[in-house]
């Protein structure tokens, strides 16, 4: 059995319960577009889901630029680091503005995707 909660935007989040879990409960989700290269954004949109729900509960990244389009040998140095950049770096700023809120809470998870 599993409920879920469709947030303003569109995100849906679901709990899915199991043997010995207990009943199903239902969940709320902020999810939002952040220009993760701009460190005060990605602070300013760590604070949303706090103030909204007192609390935060799992992080999910997924950060990304398209890369350049060529062969090894065709493809620029300063193309290919800057996508390894955002697909690394930028997740881990997100991580790094969210993840003490969870750590002092004594609970979250975080699921990056790239």
């Amino acid at each position: 059995m599993r409920t879920g909660h469709r947030a303003g935007d569109g995100a849906q989040a679901w709990r899915v319960g199991g043997a010995g879990r207990g009943a199903c409960t239902e969940v709320a989700a902020n999810c939002a577009a952040v220009d993760v290269t701009c460190p005060d954004a990605v602070v300013a949109a760590a604070r949303s889901p706090a103030d909204d729900f007192g609390r935060i509960d799992a992080l999910v990244t997924s950060a990304g630029i398209a890369g350049p389009n060529a062969p090894v040998v065709d493809c620029p140095a300063a193309d290919r680091r800057r996508s390894i950049e955002v697909k690394l770096q930028e997740v881990f700023r997100c991580c790094r503005a969210l993840v003490p809120s969870m750590m002092a809470q004594g609970y979250g998870y975080t699921v990056n995707i790239t």
